[in-house]
Parts: C-alpha cells; sequence; structure tokens
C-alpha cells in the first residue's frame, strides 16, 4: 500500500513538473526572448535552453514510463492505454533529444555561416517548424495524463501515512 502511494506521488510530482516545465518555456520563455533579444540573441539562447530541456523531457518520460508500468493493473485497458501514451511521448522526446535538436543546431550553424543560403533556412525552418510540433504533442499529452490526476485527488479520503490501526493489545 505505502510502496504504491510513494510510486504513484513521484509520478504525480513528474508528470506536473514535466506539464509546467513544457508550458513555461513554449508559452513564456520562448516568446520573452525573442521579444526582449532580438531574433540573433534570442535564436542564441534558445539554443542553448532548449537542448537540455529535451534530454529532461527523455529521461524523464522514461521514468514516467517505467513508474506507470510498475504502479497499474496491466489487466486494465486505461492501464494499458497510459503505458501506451508514456511509450509513444518518449518516443517523441528521444526523436527531439537526440536527433531533431542535434540537426537544428547543425543546420542553425550552417545557415549563419551562410545567412543568403534559402535552402539551409529552409533546411531549419523545416527541422525547427517539426520540433515545435513534436513539443506541442507532448504537452497535449502530458495534459491529458493530468486529467486523472485532476479528477482522481480527494483530501477527505486520503489519510497520512502515520495514521496507522492500533496494534492489538497482549494481555
Amino acid at each position: 500500500m505505502l510502496y504504491r502511494r510513494l510510486l504513484k506521488g513521484f509520478y504525480s510530482y513528474i508528470l506536473i513538473f514535466l506539464t509546467g516545465a513544457t508550458l513555461f518555456l513554449a508559452m513564456f520563455v520562448a516568446p520573452l526572448l525573442f521579444t526582449h533579444l532580438g531574433v540573433p540573441k534570442a535564436a542564441e539562447a534558445t539554443g542553448v535552453l532548449f537542448p537540455p530541456y529535451f534530454h529532461l523531457l527523455f529521461v524523464l518520460s522514461l521514468v514516467e514510463l517505467a513508474l506507470s508500468f510498475l504502479m497499474v493493473d496491466r489487466k486494465q485497458a486505461f492501464a494499458r492505454i497510459t503505458i501506451g501514451s508514456w511509450f509513444f511521448i518518449s518516443i517523441v522526446n528521444g526523436l527531439l533529444a537526440g536527433v531533431l535538436g542535434p540537426e537544428a543546431i547543425s543546420a542553425r550553424a550552417k545557415w549563419m555561416s551562410n545567412p543568403g543560403d534559402l535552402a539551409e533556412k529552409a533546411h531549419f525552418d523545416k527541422i525547427h517548424e517539426l520540433s515545435v510540433i513534436l513539443n506541442s504533442i507532448s504537452l497535449v499529452m502530458f495534459l491529458t495524463l493530468c486529467l486523472p490526476l485532476a479528477f482522481s485527488f480527494r483530501p477527505s479520503q486520503d489519510k497520512p501515512v502515520s495514521e496507522n490501526p492500533p496494534s492489538p493489545k497482549l494481555s
């Protein structure tokens, strides 16, 4: 019982962190950088911020996949959907961290070394657009996976771990 509660607690905190971090970076940080720093400096800053962010998403999505596999009854349809969702999210975030992130950095460097080359700019724009789409898919899936947490929270029924039933007295 305590084991399942700990797993669910870790799962919930990591999921909320992933959702919040994705919302914060995509909705606030990136737009503010481009608004206040201008395109060249903001592009450089996002090139520094987003690769570690994608790696963190990938590692934590693998942790969530493992936690969901450990804590649910895999015979239930909802549990299989949750595990499948985390598997898909892990693949998406693995693509962002291991393929698209490095490719975007490389494409941007090639384009910046020759700013007049429209083919390099088009290649970078395509990679960037695909990474934005995949990051958005991750965000939507994080939000969807948060729904059961929101509807299962019942503080009046949750008891602190310290409230164990009294042990029988020996006479």
